[in-house]
């Protein structure tokens, strides 16, 4: 294996003292955190983790205690596990582990939030008893929050703030029940004391704002009151000035705005019309500095507005929350920009949507606020802890030898094809639900593999026969559809 730190090549001897054979295990990998999973047969799982190929159990059994294995896959964060005659889904965690700390000194939505040092501030929002002008700070060392003085022009919500390369925080815009505003200011949090500054470019509400690594800042998207724009400004803090930017493809408000290591800016989902609860998209573009241009990239899994987001440090999105249709949901989900793909993780441990949130510098990240049936005032920060697997038996099958494979399958739902000796069984990615393929034409002896292609299914039987599937559905099937290959049939027969 290769030390992923320093280019060497050097052996890593996993901790399986006195256990099984080398055809005991199996091996995938995690795309999204790029670590390597080896199940154990016998009871043990390891996950072997970048950079440095550190090595950690997960303590023991995950659901397969002392059971034959018959193979491993990852299926986009989740791993799907065959054991004696069980399909189970191992669902891959975070690696990082959320914990409630102490509540915000009140309830609040639509705030806005920013980590600063081991500080985090949230500035205005709304109360269950209207709106707020209050600023809060929470001191991670110490979990306890106090309440510094209060935004000077007024209770808003759907504001904005961001950090500033001088220890100050620049705070703007925001609404009422009846008007928005374009106030800017910046706190000081050393003294304690705001500074009013030149106003944004209009009144504004429900935008985003980054602070990019090279001290500007970025603003997007939001509400001018009756219309959703897509306008974007670069605001310079030392000029105290702003500069429009190519607009976004996708007007949006309530959305996600994070940085990339690489210097460019990723928008996320987000609500595209003023009126109702619904009206969200999905739809995510990333902007390069070095042309003024944004591109559409993979849409998020959900149409989401109100969801929390932060990149980490090997340049990932982590997000997590939001509201669908009105509804708060717990899901999280990560990108990774090589692949420009999704992959859910482990639930937040509530269902929350319009917190305040941010992440500090030491990697820590913290979601405090929001809503879900009613406005919160709950905490949550993580730890630095290694990756969780939640196990749950997807349903029996007939196993054989020897073992199993794997195919996916995209139509209008995701499915994964899971084929033993003679049996195939879909498990559709939507609800996880297991499905034998009981088609009376499927063919009674097959030898070991599977594969799809333009939307097709392949199974091959040990006289050489190749069959296939009715186009886009892996269960249905007609004793007419075959091919003969010329082979020499055998034990060595498979098709992949």
């Amino acid at each position: 294996m290769a030390d992923l730190r320093a280019g060497g090549v050097y052996p890593v001897r996993l901790p399986f003292a006195g256990e099984g054979t080398g055809r005991d295990a199996a091996f995938t990998k995690d795309r999204y955190y790029k670590n390597l999973f080896i199940e154990q047969w016998s009871d043990k799982q390891v996950i072997v983790k970048r950079p440095g190929l550190q090595t950690l159990e997960d303590g023991g059994d995950v659901c397969h205690d002392g059971l034959p294995g018959l193979g491993l896959y990852n299926w986009e964060g989740i791993l799907i596990s065959v054991f004696g005659s069980t399909i189970y889904s191992e669902t891959i965690g975070a690696p990082v582990v959320w914990t409630q700390v102490a509540n915000a000194p009140a309830q609040l939505r639509q705030s806005y939030g920013v980590a600063q040092g081991d500080y985090f501030f949230v500035f205005g929002g709304e109360t269950p008893s209207g709106m707020s002008s209050a600023v809060y700070r929470y001191n991670k060392t110490t979990d306890t929050w106090d309440n510094p003085t209060s935004i000077p022009y007024g209770a808003y919500r759907e504001l904005v703030a961001a950090p500033l390369p001088n220890g100050e925080i620049y705070v703007a815009g925001g609404r009422t029940a009846s008007a928005e505003t374009n106030k800017a200011y910046w706190y000081n949090p050393t003294t304690n004391t705001w500074q009013q500054k030149n106003n944004l470019p209009s009144s504004w509400h429900d935008m985003r704002v980054i602070t990019l690594s090279n001290g500007k800042m970025m603003i997007c998207g939001g509400n001018y009151w009756s219309s959703v724009t897509k306008d974007v400004y670069l605001y310079d803090y030392q000029a105290d000035s702003y500069t429009a930017l190519a607009d976004m493809n996708v007007a949006r408000s309530n959305f996600a705005l994070v940085e990339l290591t690489d210097g460019r800016v990723m928008a996320i989902a987000g609500k595209i019309d003023p009126g109702g609860v619904g009206n969200t998209t999905q739809t995510c573009e990333i902007y390069n500095p070095a042309t003024d241009t944004w591109t559409l990239v993979t849409n998020y899994p959900l149409a989401t507005q109100y969801h929390s987001a932060a990149a980490d440090a090997s340049g990932h999105v982590y997000v997590w929350g939001g509201k669908i249709n009105g509804t708060a949901t717990n899901a999280i989900y990560a990108y990774s920009v090589e692949m420009d793909s999704w992959s859910q993780l482990v639930n937040f441990p509530i269902s929350v949507g319009a917190s305040s949130y941010g992440r500090f510098d030491d990697g820590i990240y913290i979601n405090a606020t929001g809503e879900n049936a009613s406005i919160l005032n709950a905490t949550y920060v993580t730890d630095t802890g290694t990756p969780t697997v939640q196990c749950t038996s997807l349903g029996s099958i007939i196993a054989g030898e020897p073992g199993v494979s794997f195919a996916e399958i995209f139509t209008d739902s995701k499915k994964l094809l899971i084929k033993t000796s003679d049996k195939l069984y879909v498990v559709d990615r939507a609800t996880l639900g297991l499905t034998t393929v009981s088609d009376v034409d499927y063919p009674a002896a097959t030898v070991p593999g599977v594969v799809t292609l333009d939307g097709y299914t392949f199974v091959m039987d040990a006289d050489g026969t190749i069959y296939n599937s009715d186009l886009e559905d892996p269960t249905a099937w007609d004793s007419l559809n075959f091919i003969n290959a010329e082979i020499e049939a055998d034990d060595g027969v498979a098709l992949a």
